[in-house]
């Protein structure tokens, strides 16, 4: 089942991405040479829409949030995606699902619940701590970093006006030195798609097919952020880029 709470908000900017200093150069080569886990976490698992209402004078918006819960178990998928990808970077990635067992996964999933609140947004944010155990876990597995990665923080805003809709999904990084237990980065990278609704509502084009279309934009707007040489979204920097684990480009946003 999905919830949904609707609010009235005013206007906001929407940033095409967030910028982040990459790793330090100094980083990367012990980063690449070493065994990284790397495991993604849905803490919210919500569905934020804006819709603009046009009233004449002026626009107001109308925000809402569909909470898909279980609909999507999307820790398993995305983990192996994020993977693959950074594998293509130079990193000795592997996703814990492939190194874990069933009941491990679930012992750590309990504990990245209070993991994403305490450090997703509050002041430990830069700080960002494994438990003892989880840490012991994963160097007895043979592994030097850990990437632990949030999203997808899905936004749908609709326009009014006759202008096109844009997605949004925010993921964020956190990577971490399990032998010396201290993180060596973290940030923010957004990636959006303009999206052409035609007559059907936003949560008809997300919702519909159990979640379908969420799927699609959230593992399709991944990839083509760590790939950006099809140039559909104008990025300046691909996800590599931004990270450090890639040459920067001269111009950069």
């Amino acid at each position: 089942m999905i919830f949904r709470v609707i609010v009235i908000v005013g206007i906001f900017l929407l940033s095409a991405c967030v910028s982040v200093p990459p790793m330090k150069s100094s980083l990367i080569s012990d980063l690449k040479q070493g065994k990284s886990a790397v495991d993604f976490y849905d803490g919210a698992k919500e569905i934020a829409y804006i819709e603009d209402v046009y009233l004449v004078l002026a626009v107001t918006q109308e925000a809402s949030k569909s909470v898909y819960g279980d609909l999507w178990d999307n820790s398993k998928e995305l983990s192996a995606l994020h993977s693959k990808e950074l594998s293509k970077l130079g990193v000795r990635a592997q996703s814990v699902h492939d190194s874990l067992s069933g009941e491990e996964i679930s012992e750590f999933n309990a504990m990245q619940k209070k993991m994403y609140g305490r450090y997703k947004s509050g002041p430990e944010r830069k700080t960002f701590n494994l438990s003892a155990e989880y840490r012991s876990l994963l160097l007895k597995k043979g592994y030097d970093y850990l990437f632990w990665i949030t999203g997808p923080e899905y936004l749908l805003h609709m326009h009014a006006l006759g202008l096109p809709a844009f997605s949004t999904i925010t993921t964020t990084y956190w990577i971490y030195d399990l032998k010396k237990n201290t993180t060596i980065w973290s940030g923010s990278i957004k990636s959006l798609e303009k999206i052409e609704l035609g007559e059907r509502t936003g949560k008809e084009f997300i919702e519909k097919n159990n979640l379908s279309g969420l799927k699609d934009q959230v593992i399709r707007l991944t990839r083509e952020r760590y790939d950006i040489s099809s140039g559909k979204n104008n990025y300046t920097e691909s996800t590599g880029q931004l990270l450090g684990l890639e040459p920067a480009n001269k111009e950069a946003y």
